[in-house]
């Protein structure tokens, strides 16, 4: 579960449900979407306003992302550090 609070009120905005644990987390410099990495090999993408998810992407190798950042210079561009899985 990834909660989205209001730091001033304290009040919860959003509550995104993944089926696993998540692991990272990473906000796009336009703070307009979030990726998740978690203890399966998908990395979801959401959008944060509405908390929908826009797109689901599979790695090449079975592997469990244990950080994720996105470039400033290149939004579309994220990377991350793995575990891998044998």
């Amino acid at each position: 579960m990834l909660k989205f609070w209001h730091i001033a009120s304290g009040a919860a905005l959003h509550t995104i449900h993944e089926h696993r644990q998540i692991l990272a987390a990473s906000v796009n410099p336009a703070a307009t979407q979030i990726i998740t990495a978690g203890s399966t090999e998908q990395l979801n993408i959401y959008d944060i306003e509405s908390g929908t998810k826009i797109k689901v992407c599979e790695p090449r190798w079975a592997l469990l992302l244990m950080g994720i950042d996105q470039q400033r210079s290149q939004p579309e561009i994220f990377f991350g550090g793995e575990f891998f899985r044998h």
